[in-house]
């Protein structure tokens, strides 16, 4: 299970991610380095789930801002 947690003010905004991969009935700690939130581009993205999707998310999404107007 995945924890994440996000806080916002007024002019901040701070999240945060637990690091434990669960796999076949195992747990491991992600490698040093390696989050569940994302920054691309403009935008932070929070992941839960397969850390596979997570890589590609993180390697080969291409957004941009007009994506979304």
């Amino acid at each position: 299970m995945t924890t994440l947690v996000g806080i916002q003010g007024r002019n901040w905004a701070l999240l945060g991610a637990d690091t434990r991969i669960a796999e076949d009935g195992s747990i491991y700690q992600m490698v040093k380095g390696s989050s569940k939130i994302l920054q691309l581009d403009d935008f932070t993205i929070a992941c839960a789930g397969d850390v596979r999707a997570i890589n590609i998310l993180e390697s080969g999404l291409k957004i941009s801002k007009s994506t979304f107007v």
